[in-house]
């Protein structure tokens, strides 16, 4: 029996080559006809297909390659992220607060950073930093009020 390679290769064994499981978080799927789909919220009702959106933004002239944001995403990893702390809280009887603070040499791009001081004002997320380009970056950012800038590991004199 002579059985092709996309028959042999379904959108299931995509999801689990593509770790999406372990790495997706939930936010990404496959739809039917095998294209990513970023999920924002979580719900699949309200995926977007990336494949329609490289193909729309191809007909009104932008090529790729293009960087596709979805604030969404960071919002909902600071909920979670926020969430789980405070669970842990209120489960441990931990007297003192968390207050969550984001490393920017993860991801320096001044629109994920923005995103995420956005998503996380109301818990005063603040930043580390390790570096004078970094810290520049960040003092030139606005913050909450009670959000703290951490310099760790600053290496300049």
């Amino acid at each position: 029996m002579n059985v092709s390679a996309t028959d042999r290769f379904t959108i299931d064994r995509a999801a689990e080559i593509y770790g999406l499981d372990g790495w997706g978080n939930g936010y990404l799927a496959i739809s039917e006809d095998g294209h990513l789909l970023v999920t924002p919220t979580r719900d699949r009702t309200r995926a977007i297909d990336v494949h329609d959106v490289v193909v729309d933004l191809a007909r009104r002239g932008i090529k790729t390659p293009l960087l596709l944001r979805v604030p969404q995403l960071l919002d909902g990893q600071v909920q979670e992220l926020t969430g789980a702390f405070a669970h842990a809280i209120q489960e441990y009887r931990y007297a003192a607060g968390y207050q969550p603070i984001y490393p920017i040499k993860v991801n320096q791009q001044r629109g994920v950073v923005e995103g995420l001081l956005a998503a996380g004002w109301k818990h005063d997320l603040g930043l580390e930093v390790g570096s004078r380009p970094e810290l520049l970056a960040a003092a030139a950012l606005q913050t909450p009020a009670e959000a703290l800038i951490i310099c760790n590991g600053f290496k300049d004199a």
